[in-house]
């Protein structure tokens, strides 16, 4: 499933965070089914940043957060594909 985690630290966490983000990508070369697939990544400003996921379980999602915590925090929403979403809606109303 693919997810938007949007992500946001203190200004003063940024050298923390940026450190924690070289140590996942040698954990990733040797562990990648340990951590989501990262399909996107954005900034949006003063330590606002959002990156475009996909993961094969919630364990994913959760080993990822808990690499960065607590310099960083995430807000994931999943991502739905507009046609299956329609097709569960009308399949509900019969």
């Amino acid at each position: 499933m693919k997810f938007i985690a949007f992500w946001e630290h203190h200004l003063e966490d940024t050298e923390k965070v940026i450190e924690k983000r070289g140590k996942l990508r040698v954990e990733i070369e040797k562990f990648h089914e340990k951590y989501p697939k990262t399909l996107s990544s954005y900034h949006m400003g003063y330590c606002n940043s959002f990156t475009v996921y996909e993961a094969d379980n919630n364990e994913q999602l959760m080993n990822l957060q808990l690499h960065y915590f607590p310099d960083l925090r995430f807000e994931f929403i999943p991502i739905l594909e507009t046609s299956k979403t329609i097709e569960l809606i009308v399949k509900m109303k019969k």
